[in-house]
């Protein structure tokens, strides 16, 4: 470094006392910097320091998100692999002292610079590697999540959505979405991403440069920055996609595969298991885990799903409001401006300022509206039938008119004396529109104002429409209210079926559920569904655990309906019964192999050849059992059982083979 000369020094210093000179040294000083240029530049600089602040150009949050994501990499890096043993008290200042400098150094390296591609092992591209300490990694950042669209139903930690326009993103948020449902959001300015169907996602790690999520089924489309240093690892059962920044897509189906797909960039795919190699996938490619992975061309289907986040790409965070859009009838498709967004219920961001809408659904007439453009807004609507809902007015019969249809308009003049019927015909033609709150409420009014033929009928009807909007536990109780009023008719006898599958399929009340079927099966009266309220029965019985009673009760079953269409499913469980309680391989194998023969393409086909395989082992025909081992794996060669059924047939080769000692 070069030493200043004494009267440059003496200059320097009078620069920043000048108010304090007298004649005499600010004469010397004026001399000097017309002399010497340098100091003649430092005068012009701290001039400009003392002037006051000039216009600073503001600085957004983009680019201080950018900035820090740029230099704090590097300070990880450098702390981490400047970590030393303990040092005296005087050389941890020198350490401190050092570590500073070099990070003020990188970081205004890298503010001058393009900012730097990651690699898909997370390393920099540029002259400093991103190296990602386990502790940083397990630092816990939360992020500001902007929901872009919500439709359906969707629960964030187990709370829905609902009209929400922001979500707080952290480590471990689940998201958990039904058939059908859609879900689009921001994860801070980091990423966006998109969910559909019966889908399960959870952010597994969260920090400023890293960021892990989890699918566990469902459908993914992720738009990941490349420029921005941070690394993005995605997991599924069978595979784990690193990417270096990109738009692809991640399909999940339990049991199956996972598919990943890229639209614009590129990732790498490992499998979770196996001793499969890593895959490259590129723009315009597709893969498919697990099994030998090929590459193969995108479909329209990943097309589709990416065009749902480039569709919301188009709208700037800025000038968006957030728009729900929910009212009668449920699932009404909404148009904005002439493209369909989805299906109500529907919260999503749109544009400011007015926008023409227009909601369709089947049988009611189109509803078209404006929205004014205020920050957040929410349309409820109630859409009119297309049909009207007013009682067809009969005329009187003149002769000469067949007497047969005379006698019917007896009948329907005689229905017609009951106050509610006007009511009952109209709720009719609402449930024909699919405005089933509407059928609801005539339906409940005609129930508490009526007692007459129709009553019956209206609390029937009345019930399912409870069931089909999912008010399973009114349903049962208006069922419960018909058997209550006649409990030898018909109509009880069906009431009584369908308390027995709402209790058992939606209400898992499993005593009222045999409560009811057991009244159903011992009814004088019977009925086209004993059949399945006897097999329910049995299903109860191992449901509750009491395995030793479904198994008589199949048995039982059997007995009563050995041709019933239900037989193959009851010889299925019985025969695992078989195995499992009584260790019977022979009647087992009969039960099994009769449901195979009946039903070859059932999904539980596997599991009864699986169990083939296991009896021939068990009675020591190993001949018979390799012979159904082949069977096996020529039906299911990628089925859930091939590593046992593999493991059987290595036990019957190798006579040294021991279960304890096998670690496969």
């Amino acid at each position: 470094m070069r030493r200043l000369d004494r009267e440059c020094r003496h200059a320097r210093r009078d620069l920043a006392r000048q108010a304090e000179l007298n004649v005499v040294d600010q004469k010397r000083l004026d001399v000097h910097l017309n002399l010497c240029a340098d100091c003649r530049q430092v005068a012009e600089d701290f001039a400009l320091i003392t002037a006051g602040p000039g216009p600073i150009e503001t600085v957004t949050e983009n680019n201080q998100r950018r900035l820090y994501n740029q230099i704090a990499p590097a300070i990880y890096e450098i702390a981490d692999s400047t970590k030393k043993p303990e040092r005296p008290r005087w050389g941890r200042w020198v350490f401190v002292v050092a570590v500073s400098a070099a990070s003020i150094a990188v970081g205004l390296a890298l503010f001058f610079s393009p900012a730097p591609v990651p690699t898909v092992e997370g390393k920099l591209a540029g002259r400093i590697p991103i190296a990602i300490p386990d502790n940083i990694i397990e630092e816990g950042i939360s992020f500001h999540g902007l929901i872009d669209r919500c439709e359906g139903e969707v629960l964030v930690d187990g709370n829905s959505s609902g009209d929400k326009r922001d979500i707080t993103i952290r480590k471990d948020t689940r998201i958990v979405l039904d058939d059908g449902s859609r879900f689009t959001f921001h994860v801070g300015d980091l990423t966006r991403i998109a969910l559909f169907g019966e889908a399960a996602w959870h952010l597994t790690a969260s920090t400023e440069t890293y960021l892990e999520m989890q699918l566990d089924r469902g459908r993914l489309v992720v738009d990941f920055d490349a420029d921005s240093g941070r690394v993005l690892k995605v997991v599924t059962p069978d595979s784990i996609v690193q990417v270096t920044g990109t738009l692809f897509t991640v399909e999940v189906h339990p049991g199956e595969m996972t598919q990943v797909g890229v639209l614009h960039g590129s990732v790498e795919v490992v499998p979770r298991h196996g001793s499969a190699q890593m895959v490259a996938v590129s723009e315009g490619e597709l893969t498919t885990m697990p099994g030998d992975p090929q590459i193969v061309p995108l479909s329209d289907h990943q097309r589709m799903m990416a065009a749902e986040i480039q569709m919301m790409s188009e709208y700037s965070d800025e000038n968006t409001r957030t728009v729900r859009f929910d009212g009668s009838p449920e699932r009404v498709k909404v148009e904005v401006d002439g493209r369909v967004l989805g299906i109500t219920p529907l919260t999503m961001r749109l544009p400011e300022g007015p926008v023409s809408y227009t909601l369709t659904a089947p049988g009611m007439e189109p509803y078209v509206g404006v929205l004014a453009g205020e920050p957040e807004e929410e349309v409820a609507f109630s859409m009119r039938p297309a049909i009207d809902y007013e009682p067809t007015v009969h005329r009187p019969i003149t002769a000469p008119r067949a007497k047969k249809r005379a006698r019917r308009h007896r009948r329907h003049r005689a229905a017609e004396a009951d106050p509610g019927w006007d009511l009952f015909k109209r709720a009719r033609a609402a449930m024909t529109a699919g405005d089933i709150p509407f059928a609801i409420r005539l339906l409940e009014q005609v129930v508490e104002e009526s007692s007459g033929a129709n009553f019956d009928s209206a609390l029937a009807l009345l019930a399912e429409c409870y069931a089909a909007i999912g008010e399973y536990r009114k349903a049962a109780d208006s069922f419960d209210r018909i058997i209550a009023m006649d409990p030898d008719s018909a109509t009880a006898q069906n009431a009584r079926y369908e308390v027995g599958r709402l209790a058992m399929d939606r209400l898992n009340n499993l005593k009222r559920a045999h409560k009811a079927f057991t009244a159903y099966v011992e009814s004088p009266r019977g009925g086209a569904l004993k059949e399945e309220a006897y097999y329910s029965l049995c299903e109860l019985d191992s449901r509750k655990g009491a395995l030793h009673s479904a198994a008589r009760c199949f048995d039982s079953f059997l007995k009563s309906f050995p041709n019933a269409h239900r037989a193959p499913d009851a010889r299925l469980h019985r025969g695992a019964f078989y195995q499992e309680l009584e260790n019977r391989w022979s009647a087992a194998e009969r039960d099994l192999m009769a449901f195979i023969k009946a039903k070859p393409r059932h999904p539980r086909a596997e599991e009864a050849r699986y169990r083939v395989v296991l009896g021939r082992y068990q009675m020591r025909d190993e001949r018979g059992a390799l012979r159904m081992i082949d069977n096996y794996l020529s039906k299911h060669p990628k089925g859930q059982y091939r590593l046992r059924v593999r493991r059987i047939r290595q036990a019957i080769l190798n006579p040294n083979f021991s279960w304890k000692n096998d670690a496969k």
